[in-house]
């Protein structure tokens, strides 16, 4: 069995890399997680944990970071894709789509780009 203190520095971990390799605020995650601000602090400063729900979706965009990072060459290169306009995802950027509920979508036309197919 996985001590608390052990999940919660997990999760924090998670943000903090989220918020540094994505270049994603308090808000942004919070948007992905559906949280606010404040509760992404509380569960980032360990005072907190998310809900089973909120665990899988951050486990899902920490992996998307982990691919990013594998199909791009540099942090910047793989922050310029998040910030542009993508013709699959109507038009809309990688980072939109993410804080729209949709990271296990973008993870999957990711994982298909790094195999190094074209979409």
């Amino acid at each position: 069995m996985t001590h608390p203190s052990k999940g919660r520095q997990s999760v924090a971990a998670s943000i903090t890399s989220v918020r540094e390799s994505l270049k994603f605020s308090d808000a942004d995650i919070g948007t992905v997680l559906g949280a606010n601000e404040r509760t992404v602090r509380c569960w980032e400063a360990l005072e907190e944990v998310p809900d089973e729900k909120q665990r899988a979706t951050l486990r899902t965009v920490e992996e998307l970071r982990r691919l990013l990072e594998l199909a791009f060459k540099s942090r910047k290169e793989a922050h310029i894709w998040l910030q542009s306009s993508v013709n699959v995802f109507g038009g809309l950027t990688p980072k939109a789509m993410i804080c729209s509920g949709e990271a296990r979508r973008v993870l999957d036309v990711l994982a298909t780009i790094e195999s190094g197919a074209f979409l």
